[in-house]
């Protein structure tokens, strides 16, 4: 993967990060480059903004949207190359595109036991969804599970198919200073309250 990486610090816990990512892609079914595409270039990602130099180490693998054979998804090694296994979602649904990465690091965000191995698929490509800023900022917070029950008063989470994934929901609550940071101006929070 190629990219630009940039790191404007305000100080030593704070500042702001621009990023583009360029994306080989490829072709899990015919098992070659695919050089009928171009590259994917993703801009202001999660993923380019944690791994800034991740050169050979991550691919998108694709299949098309008809391709319901799992062994399509197998690991693969290109030539001249290392080792990749599927690890995330991009752009799956509407495009077929899968994350391989040569050093995993799904786990490090949904976990690895059998039961949440699924969420790196569903939810792997919020690291790849474009951000109109990348900004951090060290900051206190603190987590408060919010459980739903179902009319029976037990634990569900998933309404719709009547499961309980022990992921709950959430919700922020943050200061004054922190939303500012965060580009959120009295002018916007006005007209949200209206």
């Amino acid at each position: 993967m190629a990219g630009d990486w940039k790191n404007k610090k305000i100080d030593e816990t704070t500042g702001s990060v621009s990023v583009i990512s360029e994306w080989k892609v490829w072709n899990c079914l015919t098992r070659k480059w695919d050089l009928t595409v171009p590259p994917v270039v993703l801009r202001n990602t999660m993923i380019g903004a944690l791994y800034p130099k991740p050169v050979d180490r991550f691919i998108i693998g694709a299949i098309t949207n008809e391709t319901k054979d799992p062994k399509f998804l197998n690991p693969f090694t290109p030539p001249d190359s290392r080792r990749f296994t599927l690890d995330l979602a991009s752009n799956s649904r509407t495009h077929g595109r899968f994350l391989f990465n040569s050093q995993e690091i799904g786990e490090n965000y949904y976990g690895n036991t059998a039961d949440v191995q699924w969420k790196r698929i569903i939810y792997g490509s919020i690291l790849h969804t474009g951000c109109k800023q990348l900004v951090y900022k060290k900051i206190k917070y603190i987590v408060v599970d919010d459980e739903r029950v179902n009319e029976k008063g037990a634990l569900e989470d998933d309404k719709t198919h009547s499961y309980h994934w022990q992921t709950g929901d959430s919700h922020a609550k943050a200061s004054k200073s922190l939303m500012e940071f965060l580009g959120l101006n009295k002018a916007h929070r006005k007209n949200k309250t209206e």
